[in-house]
């Protein structure tokens, strides 16, 4: 009868077995291989002929079970490497809670509100959403949540991550619920901000089953009383496609360390209307069965209105390129941000470029600003002697390089392939390629290394020194 293994330590114990199982085997062999010797025919049957068959039978097995120990064992190191304990194919929750992830705190009065969109109005075959449900399955739980295996399928701003990113939505006494980003919300609807909905009011909007919710009273905390509350923080802990495609060989996405977001960066607030809502529901979807979102490429970025710049000015110079306007980037020249134009171009093929997108997504805070100021810092490393004698003068050769970029050494650049980098990334790279930079730094690091450097040119961006 088959076993289901699921742990490190029932691995090394059934290879610890298998070893022993392969010793027996060894020893059985040496007992035969004395027991015929001096014996050459009993009642006319080779007795030599015949147990030598058995024995090149019996060092076959042992042999065969020599290399599934050996492979056995060496699966389990890699399990050890990356402190995972649970490797079944349906359930990797044992990783993710190793996971610390990005943590983004939500401002105080924020968060209040649950909405939800019906998972059959993703109608997009292009879209990221609509991959997603294609690829883990269009499931709802007996009250017609969207579910991911153990995780709830919800819509979040960019602000927290990119569509099949799992997330941990942390609430205000501590209650975490265990969630997989389905859909983007448009922060070009009328107040939507970088924290959601309704002025940030509504930061989770949950996924359902549209033929069981719509028309009906169903609410979110109608259904989930415990959950009336606010969000604290949202931890982001990698994809999954990263995680679906790599978990098995320990080649798993580990995102950056914690962060936090402040107040100041929420736009000015507009006036939200809600649609389809039953009184006091706090539940908003759309009125339309058409509803079909954007893919997850980022498109939601369409201008810097999400990120605050910081004591910045206008860029004032053109490019005299008509597909380049600088004007969507800031100066800060007290902090060493200066947008200049006609620096050294650099030919890539889509794949590098692509690569180079997501390893700025990965890096940068996904504004124009900070996104340009990331590939700024890859391309003047392509242009400084100490860097060009380490690395070379190809801009994805730097961003490779060993020890470098952090998020291409551990393979959460990874979460933004495939055409997930947002618009505004793959605009500051396409254009710092065409000769836009933003900066002369060579380094930087993230935003909660506050002992590195205070030159930042947005509040949620890198430190560049």
């Amino acid at each position: 009868m088959a076993t289901e293994i699921k742990s490190k330590g029932e691995l090394v114990t059934l290879s610890s077995d298998l070893k022993d199982k392969a010793t027996d085997l060894e020893n059985l062999s040496e007992n035969l291989k004395d027991t015929l010797t001096g014996l050459e025919n009993y009642d006319g049957i080779n007795i030599t002929s015949a147990g030598n068959i058995l024995l090149n039978n019996i060092n076959e097995v042992t042999e065969d079970i020599n290399i599934v120990s050996t492979n056995i064992n060496n699966y389990a190191a890699q399990l050890n490497e990356f402190d995972v304990d649970d490797f079944s194919s349906n359930d990797i929750e044992g990783y993710l809670d190793s996971v610390n992830g990005t943590r983004v705190s939500i401002p105080a009065g924020l968060g209040n509100e649950y909405s939800y969109m019906g998972w059959q109005c993703i109608t997009d075959p292009s879209s990221n959403q609509y991959r997603l449900r294609e690829s883990a399955g269009m499931n709802f739980d007996s009250q017609g949540f969207a579910k991911i295996g153990d995780r709830y399928v919800v819509a979040t701003t960019l602000t927290f991550g990119n569509v099949g990113d799992y997330i941990d939505v942390v609430q205000s006494d501590g209650t975490v619920i265990k969630c997989v980003i389905g859909d983007i919300k448009n922060q070009n609807d009328a107040g939507c901000n970088m924290w959601g909905h309704n002025n940030g009011q509504c930061v989770v909007e949950f996924v359902v089953d549209r033929s069981s919710w719509y028309g009906t009273s169903n609410t979110v905390v109608g259904m989930h009383p415990e959950w009336n509350q606010s969000v604290n923080s949202i931890i982001n802990k990698g994809n999954y496609w990263d995680l679906k495609d790599n978990y098995s060989t320990g080649a798993v996405s580990n995102p950056k360390t914690s962060v936090s977001v402040v107040a100041s960066t929420i736009p000015a607030a507009t006036t939200l209307s809600y649609v389809g809502t039953t009184s006091g529901s706090n539940s908003y979807h759309p009125s339309s069965s058409s509803y079909a979102p954007s893919s997850s490429s980022g498109s939601y970025y369409s201008s810097d209105t999400t990120y605050t710049p910081l004591n910045t000015t206008p860029v004032t110079i053109t490019s005299g390129d008509p597909n380049i306007d600088v004007s969507k980037y800031h100066n800060n020249l007290a902090n060493g941000f200066e947008v200049t134009v006609g620096n050294l171009a650099y030919e890539v093929s889509d794949a590098d470029f692509e690569l180079l997108c997501a390893i700025v997504s990965a890096e940068s805070d996904k504004s124009y600003d900070d996104a340009l100021a990331v590939i700024t810092t890859i391309l003047n490393r392509c242009e400084a002697p100490n860097w060009i004698r380490s690395h070379g003068t190809n801009p994805v050769a730097q961003a490779t390089a060993p020890n470098q970029f952090v998020v291409y050494q551990h393979g959460s650049y990874k979460a933004y392939m495939n055409g997930r980098a947002p618009e505004t990334v793959q605009t500051a790279v396409r254009d710092a390629l065409a000769g836009v930079r933003n900066h002369k730094y060579l380094s930087f690091r993230s935003n909660g290394s506050t002992g590195y450097s205070n030159n930042m040119i947005t509040s949620s961006g890198n430190r560049y020194k």
